[in-house]
C-alpha cells in the first residue's frame, strides 16, 4: 500500500484496550445490523463465563464449538441440580420424626443400690 493509509488498518495497528473496543465495534458496525450490534456489545461486556468466547469475532470455529459444548453442559447440570433441589423442597420432607408413647406400667429394677454415705 502506497500513498494513503487505510483508517481501519490504522485502528487495527493500535494496541491499547480502548482502541481494541473501537476496532471490535467498527467490525460489528460493518458486519451486522443495529439489534445485533447491541447484542454483540452486551455479550462482550457480560460476566457470564463462555459467552464472550462463543460470540467473539476473533474466536476460531473449533474453540467456539468447544465453548458452546461447555456452556451447554454446565447449563444442563445447573438445570438438573435446580430441578432436584426445588422438587426436594416442594416435597416438604420430614427430617425428624417424634413419637410419644405413654407406658402403662413401669418395671422396677431387680437390684437396689443403697447409699451408704457417711456424711449424711
Amino acid at each position: 500500500m502506497t500513498g494513503r493509509s487505510n483508517p481501519i488498518m490504522q485502528t487495527l495497528s493500535l494496541e491499547n484496550s480502548a482502541t481494541q473496543c473501537i476496532r471490535r465495534e467498527t467490525m460489528v458496525n460493518v458486519k451486522y445490523g443495529q439489534f445485533t450490534q447491541l447484542l454483540m456489545r452486551a455479550t462482550h461486556e457480560t460476566t457470564i463465563h463462555g459467552i464472550r468466547q462463543i460470540v467473539g469475532i476473533e474466536t476460531e470455529t473449533l474453540r467456539r464449538f468447544l465453548w458452546i459444548l461447555i456452556v451447554i453442559a454446565c447449563s444442563a447440570f445447573f438445570g438438573q441440580q435446580l430441578y432436584v433441589r426445588v422438587s426436594d423442597f416442594i416435597s416438604n420432607p420430614k427430617s425428624v420424626n417424634v413419637e410419644v408413647v405413654y407406658a402403662q406400667s413401669l418395671p422396677f429394677p431387680q437390684v437396689i443400690l443403697c447409699n451408704k454415705n457417711a456424711f449424711k
